[in-house]
C-alpha cells in the first residue's frame, strides 16, 4: 500500500491500512500493533541517566559550588537511580528479548549498546544525507528536492554521473 499510496501522514496511513484488514484477522493485527506500540512507551518513558556529581553539588550564581542538603526532594533525587535499574531494555534480537537493567549481563549490555550505536550511526547518516539535499537546493538555487535537476539526484544517490 505505501508503494501505491501518495498519502504521508501516519495516522491517514494506518486508516487505509486499516480499511483493508480483513475482520477476521483483527485479533492477530491488532496484537502485532500492540506491541510495537507498547515497546515504543516502554522506551519512550526512559528515566534520564544523571551523573554521579549532579546528586551531589550545585553550583551557586557566583560559579562556586554547594553541597546539597538532606532535603526529602534531595534524598530522592539521591535515590533515583534505583528506579533505572528497573527500566526495561532490548538485550537481543528476538521481539522477546527483553530485561530490566538490574538483570542484565556483559552480553545483554553489549547488545544494548550496539543497537543504539548502530542506530545512532543510522541517523547521523541520514541527517547528513538530508543536509547534503538541503546544500544541493541552495546550490541549484531550487525550493524543493523535486526542483532539482534529475543528473543531480541520480549522482546524489548514486545511481548517475
Amino acid at each position: 500500500m505505501l508503494a501505491t499510496s501518495a498519502l504521508t501522514d501516519p495516522g491517514a496511513l494506518a486508516k487505509e491500512v486499516s480499511k483493508r484488514v480483513p475482520d477476521d484477522h483483527l485479533r492477530e493485527a491488532f496484537d502485532e500493533m500492540i506491541r510495537t506500540y507498547v515497546q515504543k512507551i516502554v522506551t519512550g518513558n526512559r528515566t534520564l541517566i544523571l551523573p554521579p556529581a549532579a546528586f551531589h553539588e550545585v553550583p551557586t550564581p557566583g560559579g562556586k559550588v554547594r553541597p546539597v542538603g538532606r532535603s526529602k526532594k534531595v534524598a530522592e533525587i539521591r535515590e533515583a537511580w534505583r528506579v533505572v535499574l528497573r527500566e526495561r531494555i532490548n538485550i537481543g534480537p528476538a521481539a522477546e528479548d527483553w530485561k530490566v537493567l538490574a538483570d542484565c549481563d556483559t552480553e545483554d549490555l553489549l547488545f544494548a549498546e550496539t543497537a543504539r550505536r548502530d542506530l545512532a550511526a543510522r541517523n547521523l547518516a541520514n541527517a547528513d544525507q538530508l543536509k547534503g539535499l538541503r546544500d544541493l537546493l541552495a546550490e541549484h538555487g531550487k525550493q524543493h528536492v523535486r526542483d532539482l535537476p534529475d543528473s543531480v539526484l541520480a549522482a546524489y544517490f548514486g545511481g548517475g554521473k
